[in-house]
């Protein structure tokens, strides 16, 4: 692992993307479409964020499915978000989109010297189960948090405005439409020097 305090490491064996947070932005993940706000289910933590970096960490089958730490701090408890999926008449789906939402669980990482950090893990739709090991406590860099329970998944990160930079070859890849493949440790961004 990186060994400075500045660095943001990638929690996991995954492929990234990342996006800027705006208050219209909306994100595709695992076939579902959310705002920030609709993915915590909190108003007020979701503006928190905004002008802030969403960065998406797929995990493929073949990936190895425990995750540490992105950061360094204070985590919050666990926040448990239960998935649902909607199905209606299969001619209805011709005409209205099936209403789903994925099972998630996320804690607030509170940094000493880089604000406030999300990460959260999205289990699959209607398979997976998300395992996080503590809760409100000190935790480390790199210290495993937790694992998924079978099949592929998703975490994501979310980092405030003017905390975090991202890797330019990260950013680069996005921008074309690319994902980056990363393993667990490997720096996604630095917190920005100041003059």
């Amino acid at each position: 692992l990186a060994q400075r305090d500045d660095i943001l490491i990638s929690p996991c064996d995954a492929k990234l993307t990342i996006f800027p947070i705006t208050n219209d932005s909306r994100f595709l993940i695992k076939q579902g479409q959310y705002t920030v706000q609709s993915l915590l289910r909190d108003e007020k933590l979701a503006k928190q964020f905004e002008g802030g970096i969403l960065w998406q960490l797929r995990l493929s089958v073949d990936d190895y499915h425990r995750y540490v730490y992105a950061a360094s701090g204070t985590q919050s408890k666990n926040y448990h978000i239960d998935g649902t999926f909607h199905t209606v008449n299969p001619v209805a789906n011709d005409y209205l989109p099936i209403y789903k939402e994925n099972t998630r669980e996320y804690t607030v990482i509170h940094t000493p010297d880089y604000g406030s950090i999300v990460q959260m893990e999205v289990g699959a739709l209607l398979v997976g189960r998300i395992k996080n090991h503590k809760e409100s406590c000190p935790v480390t860099r790199g210290e495993e948090k937790g694992y998924f329970e079978y099949g592929g998944s998703t975490i994501i990160i979310l980092t405030e405005k003017d905390t975090y930079v991202p890797r330019q070859d990260l950013m680069q890849n996005t921008r074309r439409g690319y994902e980056t493949k990363l393993l667990q440790g490997h720096v996604l961004g630095y917190a920005p020097i100041e003059d």
